[in-house]
């Protein structure tokens, strides 16, 4: 029921800032012809250390959200990227504006 009730208010607050002390949302995902992988661009900030822990979140079409929690100083990057491939999923990722 927990779960639930997490997924819930991880869903609601996708794309808005302060889900906890930080929150951060990648561009949204597109999906590749090959089903198992998930393309991102990552914002400058999303590979640095967290300054204080939050949440990261991308969006695919195939795939739904996909949220992450990290711990301060951890990278958000590292903790999405772990959270795909627990999915079974291929994250290819680029760095926004490029």
């Amino acid at each position: 029921m927990l779960g639930l009730v997490l997924i819930g208010v991880v869903a609601f607050f996708v794309g808005h800032v302060g889900l906890t002390s930080r929150h951060t949302g990648v561009e949204e995902a597109e999906a590749s012809p090959r089903t198992n992988l998930v393309r991102l661009r990552w914002r400058p900030d999303e590979l640095l250390p967290a300054p204080s822990r939050g949440h990261i979140c991308v969006t695919s079409a195939p795939h739904g959200t996909i949220c992450a929690a990290f711990a301060a100083g951890e990278r958000p990057a590292d903790s999405l990227r772990r959270e795909v491939a627990r999915r079974g999923l291929r994250l290819q990722a680029s760095l926004a504006g490029r």
